[in-house]
């Protein structure tokens, strides 16, 4: 098998395990409760990591800096020690989804085959709440709208 073969193998067992993930989050984590920010030290803005605590299930999110990927899974992923976690209830994104559950999560994939970012969505009442993380630049960038 040649390197191109191995990457693109490598890349199928990660969508395969993340949307098995993203399954368990959809149907079995319940309410989103809180969501902790993992930023580093001297940048408040620069988030390196995301965990969204839900009722049952805790998601952990992370930026992959060596190709600008993203990680999740349901334990805690590795991280850097110059980080500093601050709660994220501030930021309006999340307001408007907490004590909801996640309906719909997908992973998205670039054209190169990377997967870079992940798209939730939230339903309250006749409102739909759609939250993206998308890596680049070695940190996650969010990305909100609410469609009623």
């Amino acid at each position: 098998m040649n390197q191109i073969d191995k990457n693109f193998a490598k890349r199928k067992f990660e969508q395969m395990k993340n949307t098995h993930v993203l399954g368990q989050i959809v149907n079995e984590a319940g309410r989103l409760l809180r969501v902790d920010e993992r930023r580093l030290s001297d940048h408040d803005s620069f988030i390196v990591s995301v965990r969204l605590t839900f009722e049952r299930l805790t998601l952990y999110i992370s930026a992959k800096p060596d190709d600008d990927s993203i990680l999740i899974g349901l334990e805690p992923l590795p991280h850097g020690n110059d980080c500093e976690v601050a709660v994220a209830d501030k930021r309006s994104h999340w307001l408007s989804v907490y004590g909801f559950a996640c309906q719909w999560a997908w992973t998205l994939t670039n054209q190169q085959g990377y997967t870079d970012g992940l798209r939730f969505e939230f339903y309250s009442g006749s409102s739909r709440h759609v939250i993206e993380l998308i890596v680049a630049a070695s940190q996650i960038h969010y990305y909100d709208f609410t469609q009623a």
